[in-house]
């Protein structure tokens, strides 16, 4: 740790208590995420959790040396440090007071309506190809053609909607999980447990997490066929017209995607033709798709359609349009570097929207080279810090039996699904994903960046958490391990997707796993063992 990071205070940034966002990013985040990602997140979670009758209006997300923390707020209740109000008050303050009374007569409707199912079908028939148009036509835009202004007005526009994939995201968060919380609800009331339950899943994301595969798959096929073991991409090209076309495919859908940090400072895909060259030699035929199950159970078939959007709305309304965000300031910056504005093209993705168009247009109030490079340094030494987890006093959560019943329910299945998002395991086990042990060399790696550019075929990836960024990269590994997660994190959904085999939510993991080390990840006792400390490959 840096002595920097060791003197850094951290002070809770409002009333309630504060948990550090493990979910999105893991490092401090640059101005511009600063700047729209909490509007964007509170918007879409209020749209969500009044639509759906929760108890909680939204979450507030605040910054805390860069790093992210967020605070739950409840509906009609000003923020306070105080512990929720006793189940006696609750049963009457959410009978009585006007904001639970409109929730709960939206949670009776949400009920008798399945109103995931209208937002679900509305993102798949009306949301999804408006996104899909709105980001191809951001990429179909070439900023090394445009001048100054337009490449100001361009960074603008890919700020704009990316702002508007993040709250369309946040609002789709509740018809995502509902559903999968009312499933998970229900078998428990018969007596299953949580993996049980989520084990019903399996398959169900195969056209959004696992969308990857046919598409890597494809372009392995044709490298075959042409009888060539390609080094490079331009290989892949040169194999044959059909290589050629079916790489040009994969990287229109994914290649400006961000596979790292979700900030623009991940790197996307295009940026890693290594890893993109790794992924279409591990590629395995995903053989032919079974046609969609349609369940007796109608709760499970809910369920299944849910767990199919999540990833999809991620990728398409968050990485793809954060992807181009930073392919625009990669290009202002490649510009100011060349008028000498600035040194480093990198440091531009620590300034503002603003100061972007101040510094492309020469404004005498753009900020200083200096100012860029220190604040790119400072934020680069914050890597290293340790942020506490929680900032406050926490309490337990409300018991949802002292609602009105249909509050009760909703609430009841938002806590179950959230439950399998995270493991508090302190030990060395977390929640397994598959049924077999998997031995292999263990990439150890803090960062999504180090992960992915360091992660050869078939190893034991094991890091602090994935995101949707990484489903281009995770069909090349052999196991996956992260400190973060539950049963229905992303990581817990791709293992199943990708029949990886996983444990997930370890939470000593990278500092007890050597790097290179041999590991056998064991998801059914949910272990991760050291077999050799010797380095894979050593003699």
């Amino acid at each position: 740790m840096t002595s920097s990071a060791v003197s850094l205070r951290w002070d809770k940034p409002g009333p309630g208590a504060w948990r550090l966002d493990s979910a999105h990013n893991l490092g401090p985040l640059t101005r511009i995420m600063q700047d729209i990602f909490p509007t964007a997140m509170a918007d879409g979670f209020r749209s969500c959790t009044g639509r759906y009758g929760l108890p909680i209006s939204h979450i507030d997300v605040r910054y805390v040396n860069g790093f992210a923390y967020g605070s739950v707020r409840i509906a009609g209740i000003p923020a306070s440090d105080a512990p929720p109000p006793p189940a006696r008050v609750l049963r009457v303050l959410t009978r009585l007071h006007p904001a639970f009374l409109r929730r709960n007569r939206q949670a009776r409707r949400a009920l008798d309506r399945h109103l995931w199912n209208e937002d679900l079908r509305t993102w798949f028939d009306r949301l999804r190809p408006a996104r899909l148009a709105a980001v191809r036509a951001l990429q179909d835009v070439d900023p090394a053609g445009l001048s100054d202004a337009e490449l100001a007005d361009h960074v603008e526009r890919c700020v704009a909607t990316l702002a508007d994939g993040l709250r369309e995201h946040h609002s789709m968060i509740g018809a995502s999980a509902i559903p999968i919380g009312l499933h998970l609800v229900q078998q428990e009331e018969m007596g299953r447990s949580a993996e049980e339950a989520i084990s019903d899943l399996a398959g169900a994301a195969a056209a959004s997490t696992g969308a990857t595969i046919p598409a890597l798959a494809a372009v392995a096929e044709a490298v075959a066929a042409a009888d060539v073991v390609p080094t490079t991409l331009d290989d892949v090209r040169r194999a044959s017209p059909e290589a050629a076309a079916a790489l040009d495919a994969y990287l229109a859908d994914y290649g400006q995607r961000v596979v790292g940090a979700l900030d623009v400072t991940g790197r996307r895909l295009v940026e890693l033709p290594d890893v993109v060259l790794k992924s279409i030699l591990a590629a395995r035929n995903p053989g032919e798709r079974q046609a969609p199950v349609r369940h007796a159970d109608p709760v499970l078939a809910e369920a299944r359609l849910a767990a199919e959007s999540r990833d999809d709305h991620a990728g398409i309304s968050c990485m793809w349009p954060l992807g181009l965000t930073r392919r625009a300031l990669l290009e202002a910056g490649a510009r100011l570097v060349d008028a000498g504005l600035i040194d480093d093209a990198g440091d531009v993705l620590d300034a503002s929207v603003v100061e972007v168009r101040d510094l492309l247009n020469r404004s005498s109030t753009a900020p200083t080279a200096a100012e860029l490079a220190r604040r790119s340094g400072s934020r680069r030494a914050l890597v290293t810090a340790r942020p506490p987890a929680l900032l406050g006093a926490d309490h337990p959560p409300p018991d949802p039996s002292s609602f009105p019943p249909a509050m009760a329910r909703m609430t009841a299945a938002m806590g179950a699904f959230l439950r399998t998002m995270s493991s508090h395991d302190e030990e060395a086990t977390g929640v397994g994903i598959g049924g077999r042990a998997y031995r292999g060399r263990a990439v150890v790696a803090s960062s999504p960046e180090d992960a992915i550019l360091r992660v050869e075929p078939d190893d034991v990836l094991i890091t602090t958490t994935t995101t949707p960024a990484f489903n281009s990269v995770l069909p090349i590994v052999g196991a996956l391990v992260t400190a973060h997660g539950g049963l229905m994190s992303h990581a817990g959904i791709a293992a199943r997707e990708l029949n990886i085999p996983a444990v997930v939510g370890v939470a000593d993991v990278l500092e007890r796993i050597p790097d290179g080390a041999e590991v056998e990840v064991d998801p059914v006792a949910g272990t991760v063992r050291v077999m050799s400390e010797r380095r894979v490959g050593e003699r």
